[in-house]
């Protein structure tokens, strides 16, 4: 690859570079006798983003000098959070990269699956949100910086906003549970305290209907009722 950054110790390889992501060999660099667990990140320029639904190209500037320092301290981190992995790999693109093709990759090999996924999603998330590289897209009849853009933050607060929305989220489920627990248990105190149904018969109806006539409209009712008896009786 032609790098205008580059780092590589052996076990950590860090690159910002003008040219196509080699993915295939940064997979095969990344794997070891120890490591049962290979995880690949690949970003792809897709053709839509916020607002936008023609998008043709990206292209990527960068603070060059703070690029390699930043990736370093995340994949620092990595290592404090998951002690056992391997090889840890940060590529990013500069320049114009077209529909399809890989923009960041991020390779992370472990020895089980569980840490190999958490790091490498680590990873990315962290590169987006600390270090100095942004995108500007193309479409059609123009382009513009990307309307996405994240501010750029340090990977330790980026730590602690982590821990912060963690606790946010734990608190809210919490009291969503405690909302859910007192109207079951204010819904079973209603239904305690509630008389038991009455039952109605069709008599009862006839009886509370014939109480709210008046008292010509009863007297008559009771005449029709009678005549009706008589009639029966003849026949």
């Amino acid at each position: 690859m032609t790098n205008r950054r580059f780092f590589d110790n052996g076990d950590t390889l860090v690159e910002l570079t003008s040219e196509s992501l080699q993915i295939g060999e940064l997979y095969d660099w990344s794997v070891l006798p120890r490591c049962g667990a290979v995880v690949v990140f690949s970003g792809t320029v897709r053709d839509h983003s916020e607002g936008r639904h023609d998008v043709t190209s990206l292209a990527y500037e960068a603070y060059d000098e703070q690029v390699v320092p930043k990736c370093l301290e995340i994949a620092k981190e990595m290592r404090d959070k998951w002690p056992t992995l391997g090889r840890i790999a940060l590529v990013h693109r500069i320049g114009e990269v077209k529909l399809g093709e890989s923009s960041v990759v991020i390779v992370v090999s472990a020895p089980h699956r569980p840490e190999a996924f958490e790091s490498a999603r680590f990873g990315i998330d962290a590169l987006k949100a600390t270090v100095p590289i942004w995108k500007r897209e193309q479409w059609g009849d123009g382009g513009d910086w990307a309307l996405g853009a994240q501010h750029i933050t340090d990977v330790k607060k980026l730590n602690d906003v982590r821990l912060v929305m963690f606790a946010f989220g734990a608190v809210t489920i919490f009291f969503a549970l405690i909302s859910v627990v007192s109207a079951l248990v204010l819904a079973f105190l209603v239904y305690q305290d509630a008389p038991p149904p009455t039952r109605t018969t069709g008599m009862d109806a006839f009886h509370r209907h014939l109480d709210a006539l008046s008292d010509d409209s009863r007297a008559h009712l009771r005449q029709q009722l009678r005549e009706s008896r008589e009639r029966q009786g003849r026949n």
